[in-house]
């Protein structure tokens, strides 16, 4: 999954879905767009509002329209590796950043799981089919 393509899956047609799975690439391709967003909004806000603003607008209106489908995807990668997208709840706690990293860094534990087929076999065989023959 490339970045345009995670961004349309989770802005657009998975934006409030919390019972599939996500793969890895479609979670961090998401995470580098959100990036790249929040930086150009604080260029925005720079040129807008001055630098000396402390409070960007631009980037207010941005994380709040994206929040939404942040939790989404987060619960949604959890889930693919086998945890409930709940545990995303211990990074309110300052240590729990750590666990929830690795488990988002780390790939499907199974083919099958309570939330569904592992989205990396669909992308897999959506590639071969690519292939030239």
């Amino acid at each position: 999954m490339k970045l345009k393509q995670a961004m349309i899956t989770v802005l657009k047609d998975k934006y409030f879905d919390f019972k599939t799975r996500a793969s890895r690439s479609e979670y961090w391709w998401f995470i580098v767009g959100c990036g790249i967003i929040g930086f150009v909004a604080g260029i925005i806000d720079a040129i807008a509002f001055g630098i000396e603003n402390p409070i960007g607008y631009t980037a207010i209106i941005i994380q709040l329209a994206i929040l939404i489908p942040s939790i989404a995807v987060t619960s949604r990668r959890l889930q693919d590796r086998g945890r409930s997208g709940w545990n995303q709840l211990w990074m309110l706690t300052i240590i729990g950043i750590i666990p929830v990293l690795y488990w988002t860094l780390m790939p499907a534990k199974e083919k099958n799981n309570k939330w569904g087929l592992n989205p990396r076999i669909a992308e897999l065989k959506e590639e071969q089919s690519n292939l030239p023959k």
